[in-house]
């Protein structure tokens, strides 16, 4: 059962973070929900550089997978007792 309780962790982390650390990563301009998420993300401006995740169905799947596999990685982490 930990295993279930870690994904279920790790999905509702990364969806809660997406936009967040979309910005940290790319500078697009994505915030929290409650700030609006991807009301101003650089993919509404036609000009380039455009948010990756928010451009491309492949990227956002990678990086979401990237951000689950993270998330789930610390959650066991912190089970297992590796993290200090």
């Amino acid at each position: 059962m930990g295993w279930a309780v870690d994904t279920l962790a790790a999905v509702a982390l990364a969806a809660a973070t997406f936009h967040p650390l979309c910005n940290l990563v790319f500078r697009c301009g994505c915030a929290w929900f409650f700030a609006g998420a991807a009301d101003h993300c650089n993919i509404h401006d036609p000009a380039p550089p455009n948010c990756p995740p928010c451009n491309g169905a492949a990227a956002g799947i990678a990086f979401s997978a990237a951000m689950v596999a993270g998330w789930l990685a610390a959650a066991r982490g912190v089970r297992r007792g590796y993290a200090r």
